[in-house]
């Protein structure tokens, strides 16, 4: 019997390690990588304050649950939305800090995102540089660039190629210096957020609420510059000039990325990104161009970006004979997706959803 319970326990000693190895197999595959740290699955505290927040911000209201644990875990629940857009996820948990850090003013001052020069040879054309909207000084960096255009400019090039977008408040900024006030430029299906309001879907054009800018009033011809890398809040630039200021654009299709998320930032849990906003221009011009781009009106091809460039100021200065220069590259940090983002921190918030 004492020998036979040896030998047993001898298979045993085997195979524990076999079942130990297969249970931490499973585990890996089961896990969610998704997942934020310090949350687990019944943590229905975080279910509830999720779902209260979909609830209150998600444009897409049809799709959340009227059950929130129906799912394993509350990132379950989120990308239930299913408002994937180019590969990723839009309502999720909002890892990245790189925007709280730009809104609070952490990058360095020379981080220049936006310039301006006038082109060699010609007194009449301009080039304008936005790199990003991912910068709380967007507009400050914007107007000491428009107040150095001189007054014989009369063709500015508004180049957004590689501008992924960022943040709303500072390209609105920048489109009211266009246009006059009072102007509806785009329409927006959006959450209600304004505090202490009671949470509905909206839907009308936003209107310009400031005054045209009159470093900007001797221009008559405008060309917005894209290519597939121009997203979210460079799109509402570009169907701003296109829509209202008679802008042509050019290079090629944009990304597309018509919806703007918010950041909310929830004290003691990971913050959450929901998609709150769609936008669409006006019928017959822009249009509803999320997931499908901006059309340019004319496409810009070459083999260098000299003969680009040439080609675009060309279609203002016909018999543009001057030499065109490059400008060196505007040193930024690039986020990693498209993005349109307002920021706002729980202590602010007086939730009072519709469910």
């Amino acid at each position: 019997m004492r020998q036979r319970l040896i030998l047993n326990s001898n298979k045993l000693n085997l195979f524990f390690p076999f079942c130990l190895a297969l249970s931490f197999l499973l585990c890996l595959c089961q896990s969610d990588p998704a997942l934020p740290t310090g949350i687990i699955p019944s943590d229905k505290a975080e279910f509830e304050s999720v779902w209260q927040y979909l609830k209150a911000f998600s444009i897409y209201q049809d799709r959340i649950p009227n059950n929130p644990f129906v799912f394993k875990h509350p990132s379950e629940l989120l990308y239930s939305i299913a408002d994937t857009f180019k590969g990723r996820p839009y309502t999720d948990y909002y890892y990245g800090n790189d925007s709280y850090q730009a809104s609070s003013g952490k990058y360095g001052s020379t981080d220049i995102v936006v310039s301006f020069e006038m082109l060699t040879g010609t007194a009449k054309t301009g080039i304008l540089k936005i790199t990003t909207f991912h910068r709380n000084y967007v507009y400050t960096q914007f107007l000491n660039c428009i107040t150095k255009i001189p007054a014989s400019c009369e063709n500015l090039i508004i180049d957004l190629r590689g501008n992924g977008g960022g943040y709303i408040p500072q390209v609105i900024s920048v489109v009211e210096a266009f246009l006059t006030r009072g102007t509806a430029y785009i329409t927006a299906t959006e959450r209600n957020l304004k505090f202490g309001s009671e949470a509905a879907t909206i839907k009308g054009p936003w209107y310009t609420g400031g005054t045209r800018h009159p470093a900007l009033a001797g221009i008559k011809n405008r060309i917005v510059w894209m290519d597939g890398e121009t997203a979210s809040a460079s799109e509402i630039l570009a169907v701003a000039l296109k829509d209202c200021a008679s802008a042509i654009l050019v290079g090629s299709r944009s990304s597309g990325k018509g919806i703007g998320q918010v950041i909310l930032e929830r004290n003691n849990r990971p913050s959450l990104m929901i998609t709150y906003l769609m936008l669409s221009g006006k019928p017959g011009s822009t249009g509803a161009y999320h997931g499908v781009g901006l059309t340019p009106d004319v496409e810009i091809n070459g083999s260098s970006e000299n003969e680009k460039r040439a080609a675009v100021v060309r279609l203002v200065e016909p018999e543009y004979t001057g030499k065109i220069k490059s400008p060196p590259a505007l040193s930024f940090q690039k986020t990693s997706a498209p993005a349109c983002f307002k920021i706002i921190h729980e202590d602010s918030l007086d939730l009072k959803s519709d469910h």
